[in-house]
């Protein structure tokens, strides 16, 4: 007599996990936004190769790195989410790079007091990390050939001569070559 018996194996879904697309950021940004996101797991944690923070936590999928000083001079960091709560699995990591660019910087030069009757003030701009810059006043005056010459000249009005004072702002042009 052949005695039989059998055995159900069930096979479950494995987890899945998405770090997100690599992120390009400022120095001077508060911090790279996360979504990350998980299947059949029931969480996940983040981890770093930097030593940086997330907020408000490292369970947090849609947490926030801050990157430290650390981070920002070596200029990239990797991020790296795996899951929790798997099961019978085990547990899938994903892993996605920021890169921390240098911040961007905007520099008017020196101070500069002319004479009252000068047509028109030399101007001399430098931007770096920046593809320009703009010149503002409050003062009524014009800035000649135009506000986003580097070295343009600042054409006094008579306003601006009896008021005796005014600020010239440069202001750098930072956009994103994403």
């Amino acid at each position: 007599m052949l005695y039989s018996d059998n055995v159900v194996i069930t096979l479950t879904n494995i987890p899945t996990v998405d770090a997100g697309i690599d992120q390009t950021i400022c120095a001077d940004a508060t911090g790279a936004f996360l979504a990350g996101s998980v299947t059949i797991a029931t969480g996940g944690t983040w981890a770093t190769s930097g030593t940086g923070t997330f907020s408000p936590s490292n369970t947090t999928l849609g947490a926030t790195y801050i990157p430290s000083d650390a981070d920002t001079t070596a200029g990239t960091v990797t991020l790296t989410l795996t899951t929790t709560g798997n099961g019978l699995c085990q547990a899938y990591s994903d892993q996605m790079i920021v890169t921390i660019s240098p911040a961007p910087i905007a520099n008017a030069n020196v101070d500069q007091t002319v004479c009252g009757d000068i047509a028109a003030v030399p101007l001399n701009g430098s931007v770096i990390t920046a593809t320009g810059g703009s010149w503002t006043t409050s003062g009524t005056g014009t800035f000649s050939p135009d506000n986003l010459t580097l070295n343009a000249s600042y054409v006094p009005t008579t306003a601006d001569t009896l008021r005796r004072k005014c600020y010239v702002n440069f202001n750098h042009n930072w956009k994103w070559n994403l």
